[in-house]
């Protein structure tokens, strides 16, 4: 954040470091707007204690914390890094290739002031480059006297793209769903930081680089009160810019320049379009009940934005209320507050839509086909191109590409009405698996009842991820459901329940699997528009001692706003070639919030 007060010093050594400053106290204003109109207050980060990470403290204090790292870049015509041969050991060459170098923290944990030192390895990634070790030196070209390095903060490397980004283009994701808690602003923030330095008597580059990050986002600090006569649980707060001004999503930052370019992506050959939304969905891990005269206080960061007509949405059990937000243009480095109050008789019954799958429109994308008395997904997958997507929500499936050899045996979710509460034989058998198990239904094959709250239809999903020791063999064939428009909403809830095979495995055994020997869990992670995970939701959905009674509910709130959900079956038996039990489910009348 900047500021020409920030006096205090980062190094980096060639070694390096980091510190800002903040000192405004917190006023209420009525509506989002900085603290004070004179000061800005720094975005700062914060040990909780000495093995944590960063964390916004109350009064936004700055320490630096164990594990935090920065990323160091350089100009390529101006100094060279030294790096050692891999193919000819001992062998030490000059290469300017070598970016993005990896500077964790050394000294100076808890403190405002820290030193950061060089480290070849990022656990998770490959050494970079790819073809040799960085030696820690810097060497001068011919004729240059002085070179600027740039820093930011939190270090990023992407194992794929490698280390070999254009100074220009550093990507960067700011999440388009956050929890509202003050460690994950810390996690969610971008400080940037450049320094100039000059040569000595050497060819060496030598000395310190006093870096003075400043941070490139906002704060916004909302309060909800209760002003209710009742207690009221707040699930979530929606903030939407008018007019389509990005808040949230993809962005590229220019080291030259310390400019971020929202809506964009970048890559080791440069920058590429992104995804960038106008809206961010702050969505606490649980909600939070709010006693009458109670209030609680999320925080979100986002982009410098006009927030001119912005619209603050409260979401309760109830229903939710909308605020205006009056003319304010938000600015990096400082934050901003907002309070809410939530009042009797002003609720709008949330608009949600729940697909139950009875709707017409299903009856023309009705899976089960029937081939020589079987019903099995592997018959029906080959020539089922025409994909429901659901008229009202948009909500649609597919098959995973690209990500496993049995391409033949990656289903998207079929639309079925095939129940049975039949165990033995051939109702529990791969030939008969887009059956839900219905415990009042007669014997044998029935078409009506079948779902959630005696409905007909339903789907089928199989697929899984297995273990990385496995996934050569299995891919990933988690199946999908997504926005077909690619808009993210919240789904609230899906129904879950067994299928005839799985529950026939689960208390028998086959072939292939002893039956269940521990907790098997169902696993949904939602994705934002960009195609990156943004948050998971699980459930023990079969345990030794534990079987679901019937269609059970599975609140999906917790993803807050997604533009795809994936499934996933996880533990139990192990056969040797990981998961072993039938990675089949049903799940049924599907709420989204429009």
């Amino acid at each position: 954040m900047g500021g020409e007060d920030m006096k205090t010093a980062r190094y980096f050594a060639l070694a390096a470091a980091a510190t800002v400053i903040a000192g405004c106290s917190k006023q209420e204003p009525a509506d989002i707007r900085p603290t004070d109109a004179t000061h800005e207050v720094y975005l700062t980060v914060k040990a909780s204690s000495a093995d944590t990470r960063t964390a916004i403290s109350p009064d936004y204090a700055i320490r630096w914390a164990e594990g935090d790292a920065i990323g160091v870049f350089y100009d390529t015509k101006e100094i060279k890094a030294e790096w050692e041969n891999i193919y000819l050991p001992g062998t030490v060459l000059s290469n300017g290739d070598i970016q993005n170098l990896h500077y964790p923290i050394s000294a100076g944990a808890g403190t405002s002031t820290a030193a950061f030192s060089y480290e070849d390895y990022v656990a998770g990634a490959t050494r970079h480059p790819a073809s040799g070790y960085y030696s820690g030196n810097f060497y001068w070209q011919s004729g240059v006297s002085q070179t600027t390095l740039y820093a930011y903060y939190p270090y990023y490397y992407d194992a794929v793209a490698g280390s070999a980004y254009n100074v220009e283009y550093m990507p960067f994701h700011l999440p388009t769903t956050q929890t509202g808690s003050l460690d994950e602003v810390a996690e969610n923030d971008l400080a940037y930081a450049s320094a100039t330095i000059s040569r000595g008597s050497d060819n060496v580059v030598r000395g310190e680089a006093d870096f003075r990050f400043k941070h490139l986002f906002s704060i916004l600090e909302i309060t909800v009160e209760n002003s209710l006569s009742d207690a009221a649980t707040v699930e979530s707060v929606t903030v939407t810019a008018a007019n389509d001004k990005a808040l949230v999503g993809d962005c590229t930052l220019d080291l030259t320049t310390g400019e971020v370019a929202m809506g964009k992506r970048a890559d080791s050959l440069g920058q590429i379009e992104g995804t960038a939304l106008s809206s961010v969905l702050v969505s606490p891990d649980a909600g939070v009940t709010l006693q009458p005269k109670g209030s609680t206080t999320l925080y979100a960061v986002v982009a410098p934005c006009d927030l001119a007509g912005a619209t603050v949405r409260v979401t309760t059990t109830a229903g939710y209320q909308d605020f205006t937000v009056t003319g304010i243009t938000t600015e990096a480095g400082k934050y901003y507050r907002k309070s809410v109050a939530l009042s009797d008789n002003e609720f709008v019954d949330t608009d949600t839509h729940t697909i139950t799958f009875d709707e017409e429109y299903y009856n023309n994308h009705i899976a089960a086909n029937i081939v020589s008395g079987k019903y099995y997904t592997n018959l029906v997958s080959q020539n089922y191109s025409e994909y429901w997507v659901d008229p009202v929500t948009k909500l649609s499936t597919k098959k995973p590409e690209g990500e496993n050899i049995y391409s033949d045996y990656v289903y998207p979710f079929f639309v079925s009405s095939y129940n049975s509460s039949s165990l033995d034989g051939e109702f529990g058998s791969y030939s008969y698996d887009l059956f839900v198990y219905n415990a009042g239904a007669p014997t044998g094959v029935n078409i009506y009842g079948g779902g959630h709250d005696g409905s007909n239809n339903f789907l089928i999903g199989n697929g899984y991820r297995d273990t990385d020791e496995y996934v050569m063999y299995s891919g990933d064939t988690r199946p999908i459901l997504y926005f077909a428009d690619n808009k993210p909403r919240v789904i609230k809830s899906v129904w879950v329940n067994y299928t005839t095979y799985f529950l026939n495995v689960v208390k028998n055994g086959n072939g292939m699997s002893s039956g269940l020997d521990g907790d098997c869990i169902l696993t949904v992670t939602g994705y934002d528009a960009a195609g990156r995970e943004s948050a998971e939701v699980e459930m023990i959905f079969a345990g030794k001692d534990y079987l679901l009674d019937g269609w059970t509910k599975l609140d999906l709130s917790r993803l807050g706003a997604v533009a795809m959900v994936r499934f996933n079956l996880s533990g139990g038996p192990n056969n040797g070639f990981g998961f072993s039990l039938p990675a089949y489910y049903a799940i049924d009348d599907i709420t989204v919030v429009q």
